[in-house]
């Protein structure tokens, strides 16, 4: 984390200590300094621009529609509720990475009504292909129509 103070940041530079801390929390997904990294530099970045309203909140909107996948599925968890169909789209796309989809999936249960009805139908009825094809057939269509990109690029 920087030196400075959380407090003593901008919007600005939170929305960048996020994105950076996002990046290089990606390369330990799964392991303690995953956490680490969450709780030291990203929980306090997003808890700033909360303790600062809704008007700071939303900077990190932006970074929903980041080139890095990975930061793209941070900041779709946390602001999912100020924007939901936009957060929702990425939260999709992120679907196609099979190293990421069982997040994905498990986080659009949660968030998406839509996807968590058809999923617990499929379920219930024991139609596993089904269900993959779904789940397929969610990121292809939020690619197709975003023209999103699946870039881990910094």
């Amino acid at each position: 984390m920087t030196t400075r103070a959380v407090s003593e940041l901008s919007d600005s530079e939170l929305v960048a200590q996020f994105r950076n801390s996002a990046i290089e929390r990606s390369k330990f997904r799964g392991l303690a300094k995953d956490n680490r990294i969450y709780e030291g530099e990203m929980a306090p970045a997003y808890e700033a621009l909360a303790a600062r309203g809704s008007n700071s909140l939303r900077t990190l909107l932006a970074l929903v529609d980041d080139p890095n996948l990975d930061v793209r599925l941070d900041a779709a968890i946390l602001v999912y509720d100020l924007d939901p169909q936009r957060c929702r789209g990425a939260l999709r796309a992120v679907l196609k990475e099979k190293w990421l989809r069982p997040l994905a999936t498990v986080l659009l249960l949660q968030k998406d009504p839509a996807f968590a009805a058809e999923f617990n139908r499929l379920a219930k009825a024991q139609d596993y292909d089904a269900l993959e094809r779904m789940i397929d057939g969610f990121a292809e269509a939020t690619l197709s129509t975003s023209g999103g990109s699946d870039s881990h690029e910094q």
